[in-house]
């Protein structure tokens, strides 16, 4: 059950519009996000693997060029993974 207090701030919060206000916010950050994201991948990555930029989602699909084997696809999965940390710290 959920207390009337809560229920009192929560539809406040909705008629005021700070829901939508928010939810605008955090689409707008996320798309700066993505594209700071998709600009340092392409500098880095950009002869190992293609980028889907057209996805709309919080998701990125990305297509290995040629022909890999396992050990060069794990290869470039450790530079990714480092490549996500150093965007993580830029943003944050």
């Amino acid at each position: 059950m959920v207390s009337t207090s809560l229920q009192k701030t929560l539809s406040d919060f909705i008629e005021k519009d700070y829901l939508n206000k928010h939810l605008r916010n955090v689409i707008e950050i996320s798309v700066e996000r993505k594209q700071l994201f998709l600009d340092c991948f392409n500098q880095n990555f950009n002869n190992e693997i293609l980028l889907d930029s057209n996805n709309t989602g919080l998701h990125l699909i990305g297509k290995l060029k040629g022909s890999k084997k396992d050990v060069e696809v794990k290869t470039v999965a450790i530079q990714l993974t480092s490549l996500n940390f150093l965007f993580f710290e830029l943003i944050f």
